[in-house]
């Protein structure tokens, strides 16, 4: 395919990526599906009502990447203490030696901002499959999410969607 100064050299394509004289996919895995969220306490769970139809998310992992898309809305959240956390991930994160790998947040309705917080943005640490959230603190650097954040005076309308990438084993 091309030409002799811009050739593909070989190319199967029904079975995998190949390239060149390589015989692996370099690809490696594709795989897709479905994720269910868990909103929920690090330290105490607690309890969450989520919203009939609400509570989705997708991902597709290529090679050792995994892309998720993810939405819930609840109605209710009770007993949760420690940091705010979203699990049932699809994968666990690669243990790259303290690597925090992040994502987009577009809509987080109903938590409450401690002092000086100009964004919260969600993460996962290394070796988990939970997704945590960071305060950025203005000029004071940064912390964990509380699951007390979320405001429990105004659960009728808790909503979080978010997109995150990560790297898995």
């Amino acid at each position: 395919i091309g030409t002799s100064a811009r050739r593909w050299q070989t190319g199967w394509f029904s079975s995998g990526i190949f390239l060149g004289s390589n015989q692996t996919d370099i690809f490696g895995v594709y795989e897709e599906g479905a994720v269910t969220p868990v909103l929920r306490g690090a330290t105490t769970t607690g309890d969450a009502l989520y919203d009939t139809g609400n509570r989705v998310g997708r991902y597709v992992r290529i090679g050792d990447e995994v892309f998720v898309t993810l939405q819930l809305a609840a109605s209710a959240f009770t007993s949760a203490t420690g940091n705010l956390e979203i699990s049932g991930m699809p994968f666990a994160s690669t243990n790259a030696g303290n690597l925090r790998q992040s994502g987009t947040k577009g809509l987080a309705s109903q938590l409450v901002h401690r002092s000086g917080v100009v964004s919260i943005e969600p993460i996962i640490d290394e070796n988990t499959a939970i997704v945590r959230f960071i305060d950025t603190i203005s000029n004071a650097g940064a912390a964990y999410t509380t699951a007390g954040a979320v405001n429990a005076s105004a659960l009728a309308n808790f909503q979080i969607a978010l997109s995150i990438t990560y790297r898995t084993n």
